[in-house]
């Protein structure tokens, strides 16, 4: 619930618009934003594991791979593969 001001009085308030009356003095309204750092993370192929997949370029059959969600949750998710040789990255849907 988010404290809102409303004619002089707060209230606090949920997202369904229900509204409890409160003591103004018992609370202070901020509008303040923490920003957090987030570590970006590379996928080098030294913590990947490797599969038995044909490179469509170099045609060495050794790739580490690798899924993620690149649409929607309620997609299917991407398998992705880098050749262990050539590093040339390619997917599968």
């Amino acid at each position: 619930m988010l404290p809102v001001r409303k004619g002089g009085k707060v209230y606090l308030q949920c997202a369904n618009r229900h509204r409890k009356k409160i003591d103004a003095k018992d609370f202070r309204i901020r509008n303040e934003a923490k920003h957090e750092k987030v570590p970006v993370l590379e996928k080098t192929g030294e913590d990947l594991p490797i599969t038995h997949r044909l490179c469509p370029r170099c045609g060495r059959d050794k790739a580490y791979w690798w899924i993620e969600h690149t649409k929607s949750s309620e997609e299917s998710p991407t398998q992705f593969f880098k050749c262990v040789k050539c590093n040339y990255t390619w997917r599968e849907y």
